[in-house]
């Protein structure tokens, strides 16, 4: 009686503050589409695509910043979740090797939206990244930021497009970078994005309000009350739980405990968590992976799993591959799904049944303490595994803090990781993802780079076995780097004369053409 009479006041004495903000309203569509944008450098005409991801398409009357503030009245905002990498391109290729990176992030000027009605709207562009000329990461920067659009809230379909505009970046050759210039970007591409008439309502983290109205004001005296009606409405609830606790002791037995479900049971809707008792620290999964790997990744040439599972299906074995290198966070089921059954590819794609039953077999062939059950709600990970690309990471940290002679022993160490270029020989289009992500991009690059190095290392102090060792791993990944070549020939000019170079051209041929042969011939006559 006394907490009815509690709340009773508080409604005459605190009434809610004039346009406070309601319930967060949204849906998402699920684009997962991959477009190029043509890049140009009109310094010397270069034009190379950037494969931008479009993940998904939020529209909300919540701000997509993080801050939680609303939209006016009639009002949402329509936000793009996308990527952008490099195109991958196939061995013998003249662009294999060329691309551009540390691009600025579209100006808001490139993105639109046109409604179905036919009107348009400007993109607005927050957190954009500045190109980073020390990252070795795979986005090449092209859309690295959050781009929005504030359309009427009768708004349900429309066109984005992309491009065209300008931007800067860096032009690769040969997987050698240059400094930044003007680049011309291309376009328009587009896509679509549709929602349902009925926006889903959940519940908002705060309940800041950007809807252009003023809080109503609350004297001094109100604030008084407030407070003094606080402390009662504590105290009387206080009062009313443990009366309730001791009832229940004496009534009840206990609950059983929840149980969960596993991947391979039926879906059923979210339900909110259970709270859960305190538990000890847990050893971070990074230590974990580091102290006691249980399964072993190569990719720096054919995939092989150590300890070997043979007859391991390939969506299978992508999706270890797929989650060993998305460690940074557990990954939900679409984006798994996103990724390995790309609505861009022509493998249809799979019922959340037949994905579960990919997963159990990937959990059978690593086991459960790899690979953990997954309860209701919760994502994928991959725990106590280790992957060859980390160890030739960890090589060439570690060679970077001693002197002259270790640092080329651990880098050659990291170099005779690699047997083939990354992936070698997985056509399957499960595999996609690693080229349209960068990944592997990335690792041919960081191979290449470190190669290029040690190489030159290793001729000025006179190791030229291990000189040759490391070019050679180099054009594994990279066989059409033009410098590679370069110091290959002049190496074998100098330790075997032109009889050396004989058999090095047909070599020479095939990766870079006749004009290739050319140059590197004039090379050692001039």
């Amino acid at each position: 009686m006394a907490f009815g009479l509690v709340v009773g006041l508080l409604g005459t004495v605190m009434p809610g503050p004039a346009g406070a903000a309601g319930p967060v309203r949204t849906a998402t569509d699920q684009i997962s589409r991959s477009l190029e944008v043509p890049v140009t450098n009109p310094s010397d005409g270069v034009s190379i695509p950037s494969v931008v991801l479009v993940g998904s398409a939020t529209l909300s009357n919540e701000l997509p910043d993080g801050s939680h503030g609303q939209a006016p009245n009639g009002e949402l905002y329509l936000s793009l979740q996308m990527s952008s990498a490099p195109v991958q391109r196939s061995y013998g290729d003249p662009l294999w090797g060329r691309f551009f990176l540390q691009m600025a992030p579209l100006p808001s000027s490139a993105v639109t939206f046109t409604a179905q009605g036919g009107r348009s709207y400007a993109a607005t562009r927050i957190n954009a990244k500045t190109p980073d000329p020390n990252s070795t990461g795979s986005d090449d920067g092209l859309v690295a930021a959050i781009y929005y659009f504030t359309v009427p809230d009768s708004i349900r379909s429309g066109t984005v497009s992309l491009g065209p505009d300008q931007t800067t970046g860096v032009e690769y050759t040969g997987f050698v970078g240059g400094d930044p210039t003007a680049l011309q970007v291309g376009g328009p591409v587009s896509f679509t994005a549709s929602f349902p008439a009925a926006l889903t309502k959940v519940t908002s983290p705060t309940t800041t309000n950007h809807g252009g109205s003023s809080s109503a004001s609350v004297t001094s005296s109100s604030s008084g009350m407030r407070t003094l009606l606080i402390v009662l409405l504590l105290v009387a609830g206080g009062g009313a739980v443990l009366v309730l606790t001791r009832r229940r002791r004496r009534t009840d037995e206990p609950a059983p405990a929840a149980a969960t479900t596993s991947e391979s049971e039926p879906e059923a809707a979210e339900v909110p968590p259970v709270a859960e008792p305190p538990k000890a620290p847990e050893v971070p999964i990074d230590q974990e992976e580091v102290l006691s790997p249980t399964l072993r990744i190569k990719v720096l040439g054919a995939l092989e799993l150590e300890p070997s599972v043979p007859g391991l299906s390939d969506p299978a074995r992508s999706l270890l591959c797929y989650l060993a290198f998305h460690r940074d966070r557990p990954m939900a089921r679409g984006e798994i799904q996103s990724a390995l059954w790309p609505t861009s590819s022509t493998v249809k794609d799979v019922t959340p049944a037949t994905f579960r039953n990919y997963v159990s077999e990937a959990r059978k062939a690593v086991g459960a303490g790899v690979l953990p059950e997954a309860s209701r709600g919760a994502d994928y990970r991959l725990v106590g595994f280790t992957t060859d690309f980390d160890e030739f990471n960890e090589l060439a940290r570690q060679a970077r803090g001693g002197d002259e002679e270790a640092s080329i022993d651990l880098r050659l160490q990291a170099l005779r990781l690699v047997r083939e270029a990354p992936f070698a020989g997985e056509v399957s289009s499960f595999f996609e993802w690693a080229h349209f992500e960068g990944l592997t991009a990335e690792v041919s690059r960081t191979v290449s780079d470190l190669a290029y190095r040690t190489a030159l290392d290793c001729r000025r102090t006179g190791k030229t076995e291990a000189a040759e060792l490391a070019l050679r791993t180099g054009l594994l990944v990279a066989p059409a780097m033009t410098v590679l070549w370069e110091e290959l020939v002049d190496l074998v000019h100098e330790r075997d004369g032109e009889a050396g170079l004989a058999g090095l051209w047909p070599q020479i041929e095939a990766q870079l053409g006749v004009d290739g042969v050319e140059r590197l011939q004039s090379r050692v006559t001039d």
